[in-house]
């Protein structure tokens, strides 16, 4: 073997060897996104081998993952054969149960020799990232409602009183009362009280207090909640306790806090009856660090049979002050989702508009 051939081969074993220690995924495709060449790291946040992928077509993996994603490679395809470079593109996907955020960087190989241009792309899983800076956002919008809301509250609550006081006056001195009399003190006194609930969540918004974190039986606590929480007439119940669903660490009363407002939320969108199921299972689940640990996970999820919620309010429903009924003012979610952050866990929604909603906790296994 000639001295030229030897150091051929050694430079591809080289650039394998560079390939396969990249923790950044990195795929090389001709002009028909036919894959050339693919590293280990690319092929695991697929969860498919080398063998699986090499020589075939890289939009059919992507359009699997999620049909989006084959719309934004067209995009990054035409930004390359104007610009020869591509930087920072993203793409959203769902990957083994999980939402999962690349950063992809491209180039066109030209000097290869091939059927048309030849693309070298880096792809950089950002999602702990892109968590990280929502947190960030989300602490941030927390501490500004905070501090608003709870000025705002204190100034409320003491007309708000005096609203209340006179109005259990003349309910006390009006012996004789019609029933017009009567419907418009009962009026004053539930809208005083709705009032009065919605000045409660903004002022826990204004709160700072530490978490008192502690082992919790979650079967034990759903069902010690469920018999204190009194549900409407028109409401069923339907309850499903796994024996074998892990115990978690958590703060009791604001995990009961987040109970509430989601069982509220699923009241309110039922107002001409309907069923509202809880459920608690041990669910196995990818480790995010490493592909292949599992690990156990606590889900407690509450789903109704109410109106549902709209597809393009889905990734809105969190937002502060965001709400599609005349109940509320749009805290009772947010209160929720930053109750389960704060207690390590994670919340998913699954909707259909006209056919409920499901909301479901994930919490990490307690050893």
């Amino acid at each position: 073997m000639s001295k030229q051939v030897v150091s051929k081969l050694q430079t591809i074993k080289f650039i394998e060897n560079l390939l396969s220690a990249s923790v950044d995924g990195i795929v090389v495709t001709d002009a028909n996104q036919e894959i050339i060449m693919v590293n280990k790291s690319f092929c695991s946040s697929f969860g498919l081998s080398n063998d699986d992928m090499i020589e075939t077509n890289l939009l059919e993996w992507l359009k699997r993952v999620d049909g989006n994603m084959v719309r934004t490679w067209f995009q990054l395809e035409k930004d390359l054969h104007t610009n020869n470079t591509c930087h920072d593109v993203e793409f959203k996907i769902i990957l083994q149960e999980r939402e999962a955020y690349f950063s992809v960087n491209a180039s066109l190989l030209d000097q290869i020799e091939c059927d048309g241009p030849v693309i070298l792309s880096i792809w950089r899983d950002v999602t702990k990232l892109k968590q990280i800076q929502d947190d960030l956002i989300r602490k941030e919008k927390f501490a500004v409602i905070g501090r608003v809301s709870g000025s705002i509250s204190h100034d409320i609550r003491h007309p708000l009183a005096t609203i209340k006081n006179s109005s259990y006056y003349l309910n006390t001195t009006l012996k004789d009362q019609d029933e017009k009399i009567k419907k418009h003190l009962k009026l004053i006194s539930d809208k005083v009280k709705q009032a009065d609930e919605m000045i409660e969540a903004l002022m826990r918004l204004s709160e700072t207090n530490e978490t008192k974190k502690e082992r919790i039986n979650i079967n034990e606590s759903l069902e010690q909640f469920l018999v204190e929480f009194s549900l409407p007439e028109h409401i069923n119940l339907k309850v499903e306790l796994d024996s074998e669903c892990p115990d978690i660490i958590a703060d009791h009363l604001l995990l009961r806090q987040a109970f509430s407002n989601i069982t509220l939320n699923a009241v309110h969108a039922m107002p001409d009856g309907g069923t509202l199921t809880v459920e608690t299972k041990r669910v196995r689940r990818r480790n995010e660090k490493e592909s292949d640990l599992k690990e156990d996970f606590a889900e407690i999820s509450f789903t109704d049979t109410g109106s549902g919620i709209k597809k393009e309010n889905i990734d809105k429903i969190f937002e502060p002050f965001f709400t599609t009924g005349s109940k509320g003012m749009g805290l009772g979610l947010l209160i929720v989702k930053d109750i389960v952050a704060s207690n390590h866990g994670s919340i998913t929604v699954e909707s259909e508009e006209g056919k409920g909603a499901s909301f479901a906790f994930n919490f990490p296994e307690i050893l």
